[in-house]
């Protein structure tokens, strides 16, 4: 509430802007106005201030400079809304019912726009943390994000101004934590602070200062402000708002894969790096926050815009992707099932991934690959790799010539089988290969080195659905991974983007419990108890 925030910083004792409180109808803007026009007869602009609103979204600032003669109908000519999805007469309707604030629009050189976080305790209270806010608009009303700490000049009298504030909260019954506002401007030579708002909630500033905490184990010194991890401060860059139509429609996995894989993702061993957060609006809305750890305010800041522009470059570049998913499937429901599967974990677009079925193809010809990057060869719930299919000599001479010519490609299940046959290994039939439901795959030291293997963890969760598996790898194959049941999860070759995977990569439990249940007794399960028992003990895979 704008207004007993106002009240509530005289109480303190906290500097203020100058202004007024509780206006409820237009003739008391008015007189406000005019009031203020007569004590701060050089000010430029005031901004009013809806009680109840919030990240500057229920302000609007008015220009003095063109106000000749005030009156109701000069205010709302030179009204300037924050929110424009709503008229002038809508604002002052929405003003006068829930009441508001006119204050001083301060114009100063090197202005800037700090807060203060505090914590109420049933005992004490005390400063958790200091912040430079981040605004998405010129006019500095809708906040973005914030930085950490701080600047040093008037750290302290904000850490003061929040402990006078906590003093007369803990008096008044509140325990919690709460955020200030300020704005921070030089006057006769020295910087002053007034406070603008008080956010009774855990506010914007929290979420990237507690997660850098926990990531870089640092403690935090109430004294000074800072946050210090193995004896070297800590700062941060964080923005809630990244915002691009280039991003809508991918899948988060995207980017949190790039960051890992791009070398820009937080480093454990120097506590420094990017970690994202509000991405579930990445796919419908583009957006997402992004907080930029660093061993000073510019090493924070640089490596923030550097990773935004090499993000937005990788996705431009991937956007114009094409990749071939060959699919040797009958059923319609698995069909679509593995389309919509490798849509979804790979973030490609619609149009980016298209199919061709093996049973329809009049002829496999290398002159399919035209136009495109690469090429995924799927599963098949209905075949086995020992199945006497029409295709299947012009498809293992159809790998051969992918490898021999650098094709990027990646080979699933009953694709990775085909390329273990094409290329000089073997793949056997025996029972004790088969594997279905969720596995426990275990990298092998290559797999750590790998870069599409390096961001997992040493063991993970891989979900899998066959009866054969390769006994014998082809030659300089690198084996990646294996599980319990199977020697050979996945495997790769030097200098080459040919990959096979046994496992399903592009599957999560809920997406191959629908798949597996059909075919179930193609793999050994026999009984409706047994085929419960799988399913209740799968789980989520990594992304």
């Amino acid at each position: 509430h704008k207004s007993g925030c106002r009240k509530l910083f005289r109480e303190a004792g906290v500097d203020l802007p100058y202004g007024f409180e509780d206006l409820h109808t237009m003739e008391q803007i008015i007189k406000s106005v005019r009031q203020f026009k007569k004590e701060k007869p050089s000010a430029k602009k005031l901004v009013l201030k809806l009680n109840d609103s919030f990240s500057g979204g229920g302000n609007a600032v008015l220009n003095l400079k063109d106000l000749k003669l005030i009156s109701a109908a000069s205010i709302k000519k030179n009204l300037k809304l924050i929110d424009k999805d709503i008229t002038v007469d809508e604002y002052l309707d929405d003003y006068c019912a829930q009441g508001g604030i006119i204050e001083e629009w301060i114009v100063a050189k090197g202005k800037s726009c700090p807060s203060v976080r505090v914590h109420i305790g049933p005992q004490e209270y005390a400063v958790k943390s200091t912040h430079e806010q981040i605004f998405r608009d010129r006019s500095g009303q809708i906040y973005a994000g914030c930085s950490f700490p701080a600047d040093k000049k008037y750290r302290k009298q904000l850490t003061e101004a929040g402990l006078k504030t906590a003093k007369i909260l803990s008096e008044k019954g509140i325990i919690r934590d709460f955020c200030i506002d300020f704005l921070a401007f030089k006057e006769n030579g020295r910087y002053k602070v007034v406070a603008i708002e008080i956010n009774l909630r855990k506010g914007g500033t929290t979420h990237p200062f507690e997660i850098t905490k926990r990531l870089t184990k640092g403690v935090y010194s109430e004294k000074d402000n800072e946050l210090r991890a193995r004896g070297k401060r800590k700062y941060f860059y964080s923005n809630d708002n990244i915002k691009d139509d280039v991003f809508k429609g991918l899948n988060p996995i995207s980017v949190i894969h790039f960051a890992k894989t791009s070398g820009f993702a937080f480093d454990d061993k120097k506590k420094k790096g990017i970690f994202i957060h509000l991405i579930s609006a990445l796919p419908e809305f583009g957006k997402m926050g992004i907080t930029s750890i660093g061993d000073g305010p510019k090493d924070a800041k640089n490596n923030f815009f550097k990773f935004i522009e090499a993000f937005k470059k990788y996705i431009k570049k991937r956007n114009k992707l094409k990749i071939l998913l060959l699919q040797t499937r009958n059923d319609p429901e698995g069909i679509q099932g593995e389309y919509e599967s490798f849509m979804y974990s790979s973030g490609l677009k619609p149009g980016q991934l298209v199919t061709m079925n093996l049973f329809k193809l009049p002829k496999l010809d290398k002159k399919i690959l035209k136009g495109f990057d690469g090429m995924i060869m799927g599963g098949s719930s209905d075949y086995f790799v020992s199945d006497d299919l029409h295709f299947m000599d012009d498809l293992l001479e159809f790998t051969r010539y992918c490898f021999d010519n650098n094709f990027p490609c990646l080979g699933v299940c009953f694709g990775y089988q085909i390329m273990t046959i094409a290329l000089g290994g073997e793949v056997g039939s025996l029972k004790k290969y088969s594997e279905l439901g969720t596995r426990k795959v275990t990298k092998t030291k290559d797999g750590h080195k790998d870069k599409l293997f390096s961001t997992l963890p040493r063991k993970f969760y891989a979900q899998l659905g066959h009866r054969d598996s390769a006994t014998k790898l082809p030659a300089k194959a690198i084996k990646l991974a294996s599980s319990k049941a199977c020697p050979y999860q996945a495997f790769t070759f030097k200098g080459k983007l040919f990959y096979g995977f046994q496992f399903h990569p592009e599957s999560n439990r809920t997406s191959l419990i629908k798949r597996m249940i059909p075919v179930a007794s193609r793999y050994y399960v026999k009984k409706v108890k047994d085929l419960k028992k799988i399913i209740r003990n799968m789980k989520d895979s990594p992304d």
